[in-house]
């Protein structure tokens, strides 16, 4: 087994003004744009549902082991080009070292 960091990201699937609806197609279609310009060639994704300012919201979970070998700072950027297009408040990072093996 080897050891790297997982990053677990959540996306509100509201914005800003927690009443517009985003397309979930349509945002797992902009991650994936800015991934791709990073190198981050795969990522899982699931539905979730989370509270946001007191509301409910549902949202994106998105995940993926660092094999890619991308900075943190870029991830970093990455996603505040992400909150910008898709018009969010914020969008939770996580980290935590994982192991790992691909069988």
């Amino acid at each position: 087994m080897e050891i790297k960091k997982e990053y677990l990201i959540n996306i509100g699937l509201l914005k800003k003004d927690m009443v517009s609806p985003l397309n979930e197609n349509e945002v797992l279609t902009e991650v994936s744009k800015e991934f791709l310009s990073l190198g981050i060639e795969g990522f899982n994704s699931s539905l979730g549902f989370g509270f946001w300012k007191g509301k409910p919201e549902k949202c994106l979970n998105i995940s993926f082991i660092n094999t890619f070998n991308i900075s943190e700072d870029s991830l970093i950027k990455s996603l505040g080009i992400l909150r910008e297009k898709l018009n969010q408040d914020s969008i939770l990072l996580q980290s935590r070292n994982t192991e790992f093996n691909f069988i």
